[in-house]
């Protein structure tokens, strides 16, 4: 049975191959069309057809009375793939989508090294969530997106690299010259609030609350608030409940601080109750407002504005920078050097560790 709408013609075309069922549209505004042989499929959502596939050679419809005609590129052959990044067409339009909005919705920007990332995690995310693989990830981010997966695709792909006391020399330095200075300058408010933003699953501001319980029992007498934020939800709740797994608890603890802030159970340790009382996780987008947050005297944002593009990163850095106090401090990564810091900041060497520290406006 022959199409509508085309020329008369035997029901293969010339490639040897059936035409395709009557009453569907190709691209170009014909039903069916077996010269440039689109086939298409209704998506499960309800919404408009897209392409599956594409199965022409010449790459232009060239049908009388068309609509349009336009070479077929690589672009419409995004569904066209199996469930893993095969396909380079695919390969490629996949890591574009998901690149761009993560770099979107957290300011990290992706790398064209890190495809590997992007297809070792995704493809988890979408088994977790019943999906096949990375193909059906991308249709339902693509066509369904809801705020919740949105989350999850940024939480998958965000990096939590983090253990306690981790550089050292930071630390070191907090314990000795900077919280010291704080209290000193404080000493009339009696009040003294850190925030640890990225602060991952929890290692950073916990280790933070360790300084502060064994080395200043004054401050059981302050109001102290360690403020704790991270993007990824997961990372946020983990931090909460303050149980680590034996490879956390060994990684950069101090055998003492293990033994007198951790509590075994089963098989993980329990951050202790008096340290859970100074840390409060919520969660943040560093790329959104956190005015709402307040001022601090002390600032950690360490090895999340390497992941970041130069706009971005000037951009948080410098809202950072309008949450600090006058005389407060703020650590970045080790690796991290800040371009175009302003000169309100003051750049700090404690033995090994660099810091900044923001003018006081009487100085």
């Amino acid at each position: 049975m022959r199409s509508m709408g085309h020329a008369e013609g035997s029901d293969r075309s010339r490639t040897g191959r059936p035409d395709m069922p009557s009453g569907q549209d190709c691209p170009h505004g014909h039903g069916a069309c077996r010269h440039c042989r689109h086939a298409f499929r209704k998506e499960q959502t309800g919404m408009t057809r897209k392409y599956d596939r594409i199965i022409t050679t010449g790459g232009i419809c060239r049908l009388p009375g068309a609509t349009e005609r336009q070479p077929v590129t690589a672009s419409d052959n995004v569904l066209s793939g199996k469930n893993s990044l095969t396909g380079l067409a695919g390969a490629a339009e996949y890591h574009r989508f998901f690149s761009k909005l993560i770099k979107q919705s957290s300011g990290i920007a992706l790398q064209e090294n890190k495809r590997y990332l992007l297809d070792s995690r995704l493809n988890e995310l979408a088994k977790s969530m019943g999906l096949s693989g990375i193909k059906d990830l991308y249709r339902k981010a693509k066509f369904s997106m809801t705020p919740r997966l949105k989350e999850q695709i940024v939480d998958a792909l965000t990096t939590n690299e983090t253990y306690f006391f981790r550089d050292g020399h930071p630390f070191e330095a907090i314990k000795t010259k900077i919280l010291p200075d704080l209290m000193e300058t404080n000493r009339s408010g009696r009040k003294l609030r850190i925030w640890s933003a990225a602060c991952s699953t929890g290692q950073e501001p916990y280790s933070l609350a360790m300084i502060i319980t064994d080395c200043f029992p004054e401050l059981s007498r302050w109001k102290v608030e360690i403020t704790a934020t991270d993007i990824s939800r997961n990372a946020i709740q983990k931090g909460i409940a303050g149980r680590f797994t034996q490879v956390e608890a060994d990684r950069g603890l101090p055998k003492n601080y293990r033994t007198r802030y951790l509590k075994k159970h089963e098989n993980f340790w329990l951050a202790d109750e008096k340290l859970k009382k100074l840390v409060r996780f919520r969660r943040l987008n560093l790329l959104e407002p956190f005015r709402m947050l307040g001022t601090f005297d002390l600032i950690l944002c360490r090895y999340v504005l390497i992941y970041f593009e130069k706009t971005s990163k000037q951009q948080v850095l410098s809202r950072l920078i309008e949450v600090l106090k006058p005389g407060g401090y703020l650590f970045l990564g080790a690796t991290e050097t800040p371009v175009g810091m302003p000169s309100c900041m003051k750049r700090r060497i404690f033995a090994r560790a660099v810091c900044w520290q923001k003018r006081d406006k009487k100085a």
